[in-house]
């Protein structure tokens, strides 16, 4: 009934609602002491979760120092860095040592005559033999559906061979289009060797320099000789460059009436000739001529007129290897001289890695210092003493207690985290056993706790001075060490169980090797060519006893 509620216990005068209410929250106490008693555990457990992973953080920076390569850590610097980079890894050999640059590696470039369209088919159909150093001569085949530059190139790249083609466009106005050709790996080892045998269309050709047509650069419109080459000009020189001619004299003059003088230079060298009749050759004469001849058909010349002629050389950029010379002459001293095929020197400096960028003025080494990077050493460290104070900041807090809320930490009192700390504490400040000498203790290298209880690098001096002079000290204090009575066992590591102070035999009864099967004989691919299918296309190589990894070559 509506409003029924509201008259509750006037028959009665007992409050029947509150007396119900009551009697339900006493049924249900144990179920409230039950969540209660639930949700404190739920929270031990998150504590102790929480525990669990500043533990193991602080574990995890113990075993990267244990290991040792965080005290390996070496600072290069360089004295120029326009002729080199260096950079260290692992135990790096701690110096000062002089280096030149003597050259830097390059990979090798050619590229053939120029043409007039990239994209039009006017080659010949037949094969392009194309070889990497001594490496076995390899054929691209063109056809009538790849008989363009783009084609030709497109042919190359898909072949796979050990080098790019790239068209380029050299800016003249005539023929401009050329196929370049480059080694993808640098070094003498890798110079290119390219034949073209296209019949029925025109021909590549990687192996004669050359004049290129002449162009009128900056004609008067009233000059109506023409320029060519002479019938004989053929170029001697070995590099790319342009000829630069300028008509001298004054107003129009008149190719086989006047004696015209026409000064050249090729950016280097300079002199003259004179144009005494039509359509005879004139020869340039003194250095940089190269064989140059030129013809002037019947017309005339204006004073001012300029016109150039290209040459071209096959060869862009000889292959090339690095070499440097590690050491100086000051003093007497003689440098040793050492190659690469690459700009890349490992190890010639223990450690040190160093990548030629530029080749030093003579005389002029560059200084490459490598030392121990004592604020790299220290950081680690210090992650290591931030990782310690978490622990004990986490612990501590747990077991606080606040007499003006009267609350505490969630594991106040308990007796398995009092003892976790005391045992953390106990291992920072015993001295480590199995260690002779001062450092044996982490106080000695200028580690200790202060009156907080918190770990810090208290002496400074100390600890630089640890590392610098007794660096192997510091690692043994931090990590695992040991000592073998043979030079064929080495100490690498040791595990949880390794008890310290003891020794340990170690019988060498059988060296591990490995197998290894032999393949049948194949046909030489220079003679042959072979079919690559899922049955034969996976390799390895074996050079002087070091095996290589599979290749698995595309199936094709």
């Amino acid at each position: 009934m509506p409003g029924f509620s509201s008259i509750d216990g006037i028959a009665s005068g007992l409050n029947t609602t509150e007396i119900v209410d009551a009697i339900m929250q006493f049924e249900r106490r144990p179920a409230v002491l039950m969540e209660a008693e639930v949700a404190q555990k739920t929270n031990v457990i998150s504590s102790l979760k929480a525990l669990q992973v500043k533990l193991l953080a602080l574990n995890t920076q113990i075993r990267t120092l244990s290991l040792g390569t965080a005290f390996r850590q070496t600072k290069v610097t360089i004295s120029d860095d326009t002729y080199l980079e260096a950079t260290a890894s692992g135990k790096a050999a701690l110096g000062s040592f002089d280096i030149q640059v003597l050259s830097v590696a390059r990979n090798h470039q050619m590229a053939s005559q120029g043409f007039e369209d990239a994209s039009r088919a006017i080659f010949g159909t037949g094969t392009i033999t194309i070889q990497v150093g001594d490496g076995s001569q390899q054929t691209v085949t063109i056809d009538s559906t790849n008989n363009s530059l783009v084609g030709i190139k497109n042919a190359i790249n898909n072949a796979d061979l050990g080098v790019t083609a790239t068209i380029i466009n050299d800016g003249s106005l005539s023929n401009p289009y050329r196929l370049m050709v480059s080694s993808d790996q640098t070094g003498v080892a890798n110079e290119i060797t390219i034949s073209s045998s296209l019949t029925g269309g025109q021909n590549l050709n990687f192996a004669t320099a050359s004049f290129d047509t002449p162009e009128r650069t900056n004609m008067d419109t009233g000059s109506t000789s023409q320029i060519s080459l002479g019938p004989t000009a053929s170029y001697t020189g070995n590099e790319n460059k342009i000829y630069t001619f300028t008509v001298k004299g004054t107003g129009s003059q008149t190719v086989g009436t006047d004696n015209i003088t026409i000064d050249w230079t090729d950016g280097t060298n300079s002199g003259s000739i004179v144009v005494t009749q039509a359509d005879a050759e004139v020869a340039l004469v003194g250095a940089g001529a190269d064989g140059l001849k030129l013809s002037f058909s019947a017309g005339t010349l204006t004073a001012g007129d300029t016109f150039q002629v290209q040459t071209f050389a096959p060869t862009l950029q000889e292959a090339a290897d690095a070499s440097i010379a590690f050491g100086t002459t000051s003093g007497g001293g003689s440098p040793i001289i050492v190659n690469s095929s690459t700009n890349t020197f490992r190890d010639v400096i223990d450690g040190v890695t160093i990548t030629t960028k530029a080749v030093t003025p003579s005389g002029t080494p560059v200084t490459v210092s490598t030392e121990l990077d004592v604020s790299a050493v220290r950081d680690a460290v210090n992650t290591f003493i931030q990782r310690y104070n978490d622990v004990m900041d986490f612990i501590d807090d747990q077991n606080s207690y606040d007499p003006e809320t009267d609350e505490g930490g969630i594991l106040l009192g308990d007796i398995t985290l009092q003892r976790i700390q005391q045992r953390i504490r106990s291992v920072i400040s015993t001295k480590v056993t199995g260690i002779a000498g001062k450092f044996s203790l982490l106080s000695a290298i200028g580690i200790r706790t202060g009156a907080d209880g918190r770990l810090s690098i208290r002496d400074a001096s100390r600890f630089e001075d640890a590392l610098k002079n007794n660096l192997d000290d510091v690692i043994d204090l931090f990590g695992n060490s040991g000592s073998s009575s043979s030079a064929a066992v080495e100490f690498v590591s040791a595990g949880t169980e390794t008890q310290a102070g003891e020794n340990y035999e170690v019988d060498i009864t059988q060296a591990a090797t490995q197998g290894m099967f032999q393949g049948s004989a194949i046909t030489d691919p220079a003679t042959s060519a072979i079919t690559l299918t899922s049955t034969n296309n996976r390799l390895k190589f074996n050079v002087s006893g070091v095996a290589s990894g599979e290749i698995v070559l595309t199936a094709k």
